[in-house]
């Protein structure tokens, strides 16, 4: 009995952590996002609540992939600590190999935020969008993530693009 208590009094004190945490996310998106992704710069506080009550926390380990070029983009990620690496891939004799240049995503840095402008004016979601760069982790990396399901439930019950009418989607 009292270490079920103290299980709940854990994961309540977990909740509280991680709502504090969101919110923090929140008003870093807002802050340092905004300049950054179009489709959050003209978004009201009320959607931008929405989305990051569908953040869900995500780890990765040094040398991870996490998204390869020409496969389907499932998610939007914030990046919260570490940093990953995103290359285009060149290819030679027709294999693919790794570029030498790459683009360093840090702390405060999102991947994948192209699904926001994807789901703001696709008319459905079975023309998934493909990913053009393979990003790997430089480091451990921790990330809040927003699902491609959870910005369809979001866009498409919540309408946080406003759209004129729900038969677009």
């Amino acid at each position: 009995m009292v270490g079920r208590l103290i299980e709940e009094a854990s994961e309540e004190r977990g909740n509280i952590l991680c709502s504090r945490r969101k919110r923090r996310v929140m008003d870093n998106i807002r802050r340092r996002g905004l300049v950054k992704v179009k489709e959050l710069q003209t978004m009201n506080d009320q959607a931008l609540g929405m989305i990051c009550d569908y953040l869900k926390p995500k780890m990765f380990e040094e040398n991870a992939q996490v998204v390869e070029a020409g496969q389907p983009l499932n998610a939007m990620l914030y990046i919260i600590a570490g940093s990953m690496q995103a290359y285009l891939p060149i290819r030679a004799a027709g294999e693919a190999c790794p570029s030498t240049s790459f683009e360093t995503l840090e702390k405060g840095m999102f991947v994948g935020e192209q699904l926001l402008d994807w789901a703001a004016k696709t008319k459905t979601f079975y023309d998934q969008l493909v990913s053009f760069k393979t990003v790997r982790c430089a480091e451990k990396v921790e990330a809040f993530a927003l699902t491609v399901n959870d910005l369809k439930t979001l866009v498409v019950s919540r309408d946080i693009f406003q759209r004129s009418s729900k038969s677009e989607v």
